[in-house]
């Protein structure tokens, strides 16, 4: 027994140190599946946004998976699960870690990921975040470990750019065997999403694992779930006396081989998801052994951590200690629509790493451009806001495929559906087409390309509005069929672009079409057609 212990652990060394051996781009091995091979079934779409890949110091790495929580979209925060061990011996207050999300192939093709998006060891063509199209690069806060377990739940403490288009999984939870029974199989596809080696994103699959637990945590978790739904029932629903099971053993999950795929160092951490697309555990690392299936006759070895039991991880996914959460779990979450949208950044083509290239962010008030913005070329991206859409000055196109402003009114409220069109009453005239036939690199400015003069309604009986978006000081004038000029009136601006009305009563004027000019201080002209219509 001695001699056995002391193979199995130095087995765990040798995996363990493996995830430093070679890593990044193609050092997986040759049974790995990408994350996006066709011969997958889209149900999974959603929950390879949640898993990512980080690195501590560039050289440790793992696995990791955003999880939801029961609280307000404005509330969500960016807690992550992974394996203790990837993080133990690290002063988490001083390390910066590097987050690489969306670092995967777009098919199954492993050679058809750009040289953008292959990682560190790759020679980029620019200094676009040393490769990685979707990096970030924040400190942690730790909320949560259990160091016996090999579990820790962390939180990301700089903002995920919205452009990351990240998700939020679903989980479930662990209520026990009905039979007491410390041996469990369960039948269904579960698969494992991660980044074996530091490669791009891949997916395992097995159609059984096998539910381990202690007797006492067993009966403890079936006993307080039935304490819980007595309390709960008189009203009660916070009482959680589930809690006890903590202090008996976790229970865990074991894959007893791959159908496809298996794991490899950097995959710790990583998790274990159902068909349902729920997070059952984390993976441990040990005592899996690095090999594909099949090879030397039998196959690999993968032990995954039920979480929900640590006391620091129900408070946080759970707050409001919901009895029907924590006795079902919860679904996943996406997070589509803002507040307020400060963008920036490298924007590059989501083609790149997906089948849709599309994406639309949306704001329920303002998106403010508030630093160096560069969208690259072959790039699909709208932007949507329920008021204004700010445009700073350092905002860069290449030659996209597409992109679109569509601001909108403040009761919008992120229906995509109900945002006018740029050409529609808005302070925009349309982008789309207009970008690109922009120069390669060409900084964008909106007072370039833009008519910022809008008037609504339009026809009117005599009684409109007159809208500006400038950032300089202009005259405006307007001038009947005839050519007499019958309004004028001068504003001087505050040197940032901001939206002025001009509320305007033309009922003595008669029948016809007049002309509206915006004349700016800094020489530039625009003008726009008004009819009115008794």
């Amino acid at each position: 027994m001695k001699n056995k212990t002391v193979l199995l652990l130095i087995l765990f060394f040798i995996y363990t140190k493996n995830i430093n051996a070679q890593v990044g781009f193609g050092f997986s091995r040759s049974c790995e599946i990408n994350v996006n091979h066709p011969g997958w079934p889209n149900n999974y779409d959603d929950i390879k946004r949640a898993t990512f890949e980080y690195y501590i110091g560039y050289s440790s790495l793992c696995s990791g998976v955003l999880l939801n929580q029961d609280v307000n979209k404005n509330q969500n925060e960016q807690y992550f699960l992974t394996a203790w061990h990837c993080l133990n011996g690290q002063d988490l207050s001083a390390v910066e870690f590097q987050f690489i999300f969306n670092f995967q192939s777009s098919d199954g093709n492993s050679n058809s990921v750009p040289i953008v998006n292959r990682g560190f060891d790759i020679i980029q063509s620019d200094n676009s975040n040393n490769g990685y199209q979707c990096f970030l690069k924040s400190h942690i806060t730790l909320i949560d470990y259990d160091f016996a377990h090999d579990l820790a739940l962390v939180k990301i403490n700089e903002p995920i750019p919205p452009h990351f288009n990240v998700y939020y999984a679903g989980w479930q939870i662990h209520n026990g065997t009905i039979d007491f029974s410390t041996f469990n199989l369960m039948y269904a596809p579960f698969v494992l999403i991660h980044h074996p080696s530091g490669d791009i994103k891949k997916i395992s699959r097995s159609s059984a694992v096998q539910q381990t637990e202690d007797l006492l945590n067993a009966g403890c978790t079936i006993v307080t779930t039935i304490i819980d739904a007595i309390f709960c029932f008189f009203g009660l629903c916070n009482v959680n006396t589930q809690l006890i099971c903590n202090y008996v053993d976790i229970p865990f999950y074991n894959v007893f081989g791959w159908s496809d795929g298996t794991t490899e160092g950097g995959s710790s951490g990583a998790p274990l998801f159902t068909n349902a697309g729920k997070v059952i555990g984390c993976e441990n690392g040990f005592p899996s052994i690095d090999f594909c299936p099949g090879i030397n006759g039998s196959d690999p070895v993968s032990k995954f951590k039920d979480f929900y039991q640590l006391p620091a991880v129900h408070h946080s996914l759970n707050p409001q200690n919901d009895f029907s959460i924590r006795t079902w779990g919860m679904t996943g979450r996406e997070v589509n629509c803002y507040d307020y949208l400060n963008l920036s950044g490298q924007y590059y083509p989501l083609g790149n790493y997906q089948s849709d290239n599309h994406l639309e962010l949306h704001a329920n008030h303002d998106i403010n451009i508030n630093g160096p913005l560069h969208i690259h070329e072959g790039s699909d991206y709208t932007f949507s806001a329920g008021n204004d859409i700010n445009f700073g000055n350092d905002f860069v196109v290449d030659n996209v495929n597409d992109f679109t402003a569509k601001p909108g009114s403040t009761s919008n409220n992120c229906n995509p559906n109900t945002y006018r069109l740029a050409h529609d009453n808005s302070p925009m005239d349309a982008i789309r087409n207009i970008i690109s036939n922009l120069p390669k690199s060409k900084k964008f400015n909106i007072n370039e390309h833009l008519n910022p003069v809008i008037v609504f309604p339009n026809p009117s009986e005599g009684q409109f509005t007159l809208s500006v978006l400038y950032n300089k000081d202009f005259n405006i004038q307007i001038y009947n069929i005839m050519g007499k000029k019958i309004f004028s009136t001068l504003h001087h601006s505050n040197g940032v672009y901001e939206k002025q009305n001009f509320e305007i009563n033309f009922e003595n004027e008669v029948s016809g079409f007049y002309n509206i000019e915006l004349i700016g201080m800094d020489g530039k002209t625009w003008s726009k057609k008004l009819i009115i219509s008794k």
